[in-house]
């Protein structure tokens, strides 16, 4: 009776084994096409879920903030009386940049104007195209989501996959 319960046992290993290996033959056989499909449907997920969390983030901090077609939250709220910066211009800018758990990243020191070339410096894209909203004297907070920031690189203080919030000054153009 013994050996019954051993043979009975080793037998439901080897089902169990033969199971594994059939799983694994399983995936080795999904084709190029179920695995972009399989990516696709995370991207969906993470960005729909990194959109709740930049809501909720603007909501929490009661921001009239308006979103761009590419997800970029902004708010200007104080209004400049200069012209608008366009594109291959140098606006210069004091800066804050933040996580949205308010970690402060990176920040100009007080009373630098740092140059961006708008359309041309090697910043975030979302950057250039939140900056293009803004003219000289206005003072705005962007809301970047990932995609449009660092993705999934991230950048020095910034961590993967992270929706970044800038607050600029735009005191010069030139």
């Amino acid at each position: 009776m013994k050996y019954a319960y051993l043979l009975f046992a080793f037998a439901a290993i080897l089902m169990s084994c033969d199971s594994c290996s059939q799983d694994k033959k399983a995936v080795q056989k999904m084709t190029q096409a179920q695995i972009d499909s399989m990516l696709i449907a995370q991207n969906r997920n993470f960005h729909a879920q990194e959109k709740e969390r930049i809501q909720k983030f603007v909501t929490d901090k009661q921001w009239p903030t308006t979103i761009t077609g590419t997800g970029i939250h902004y708010w200007i709220y104080q209004q400049g009386t200069g012209e608008t910066v366009k594109s291959e211009q140098i606006a210069l800018v004091e800066y804050e940049v933040s996580l949205l758990d308010g970690t402060v990243v990176y920040k100009s020191k007080p009373g630098e104007k740092v140059p961006v070339k708008i359309g041309h410096d090697n910043v975030e894209s979302g950057l250039h195209e939140a900056m293009l909203l803004m003219k000289k004297g206005d003072r705005a907070k962007f809301v970047l989501p990932s995609y449009r920031a660092f993705g999934l690189t991230g950048e020095g203080k910034i961590p993967m996959n992270a929706a970044v919030v800038y607050d600029i000054l735009l005191v010069e153009i030139q």
